[in-house]
């Protein structure tokens, strides 16, 4: 059962890298995508499926705006560690992050206490710049899979079973 289980995460964390047609064999056995993505999955298609009328991101804002000011370097030795409580606040004490800056500073951007062992390094194109190196979670099929779906689902036209729409069927 526990090869079982490496098996499904490394598919999962690598699935942005496997061959096209072993993605269309995937799809077209993916009956079931809360088992297959996990309880994380379900959670975060949950958590849209109750934003789908509206979302306040104001909260989520000021969270991600406060770990940084606590934990990483860039953000912490240039605008302090006191938090901010308003989106006004962020807007009026925290500067515009751009591409030169992320280059510059790269090693600062990063939280110490990350570990490492949970992140794919990958880079941007290339196309306005320099390419930029960038740290990307290994779960991040989880977010990304649950938006798509979800957006798939809201759409005007829902997506077809794999086996409907010309791919091969499995027996």
């Amino acid at each position: 059962m526990q090869l079982r289980q490496q098996a499904k995460r490394y598919v999962l964390e690598n699935v942005t890298r496997i061959p096209l047609p072993l993605g269309h064999v995937l799809m077209a056995v993916n009956r079931d995508p809360i088992r297959v993505y996990g309880r994380d999955y379900a959670a975060f298609r949950d958590r849209l499926r109750m934003t789908d009328k509206g979302y306040d991101n104001g909260p989520d804002v000021l969270r991600v705006v406060n770990t940084a000011l606590a934990k990483v370097p860039y953000y912490r030795d240039r605008y302090g560690d006191r938090r901010v409580a308003t989106l006004d606040e962020v807007r009026e004490r925290i500067g515009f992050l751009d591409r030169s800056s992320v280059a510059e500073a790269a090693a600062q951007l990063v939280d110490p206490g990350l570990d490492p062992a949970q992140y794919d390094t990958c880079s941007t194109g290339g196309t306005s710049g320099p390419p930029l190196r960038l740290l990307a979670p290994k779960r991040r099929y989880v977010v990304e899979h649950a938006t798509m779906h979800s957006l798939w689902e809201r759409g005007p036209a829902r997506p077809r079973p794999v086996s409907e729409a010309g791919l091969p069927r499995l027996p």
